[in-house]
């Protein structure tokens, strides 16, 4: 506690209350000002990434299977879909089939990508959107919830739009 106090006195400040949920608010210059730990950790985070492959999302998604066992088991179950860690980047979408995460499966580049979300009607789930790939292939892909739904769909579109 003392360092912050030090700290503060260099700053010439007055300090007024330090809250447990990472939030300083002190008066510097006779204006009051607050931050917040965790947005500080993240601007640090950004400036450290800049030029580097930059993740936009990151989490479990679910993907339909397809093919011959897929159809007899869409007919008498309804876990019809995969699930695996998916990373999104500036370079395209890293997918981690594996627990260890050391070696993605497979990289799709962006530059080959299309994304449309899909009806809960289609994709028998919701949260899903469909995602092409060339000319040749099609993923079908779903989000476990709303959040992270939106959270891809406007990563994605943001990333495409600046190719």
């Amino acid at each position: 506690m003392g360092l912050m106090i030090r700290f503060i006195q260099e700053l010439e400040a007055h300090w007024l209350s330090v809250e447990f949920s990472d939030t300083i608010a002190m008066v510097v210059d006779r204006k009051p000002i607050s931050f917040n730990f965790k947005d500080i950790v993240l601007e640090k985070q950004k400036e450290q990434n800049q030029g580097l492959v930059n993740c936009a999302a990151q989490g479990y998604l679910f993907k339909k299977k397809h093919g011959f066992v897929a159809f007899w088991k869409d007919m008498f179950d309804d876990d019809n879909w995969d699930s695996s860690f998916y990373v999104l980047t500036n370079v395209g979408i890293l997918v981690f089939e594996d627990e260890n995460f050391s070696n993605p499966t497979r990289l799709i580049p962006l530059n080959k990508l299309g994304v449309s979300p899909e009806s809960q009607k289609k994709a028998g789930k919701p949260f899903a959107f469909n995602l092409k790939i060339g000319n040749d292939e099609e993923l079908l892909l779903r989000a476990p919830d709303r959040p992270q739904f939106d959270i891809w769909m406007s990563s994605l579109r943001e990333l495409l739009s600046q190719l």
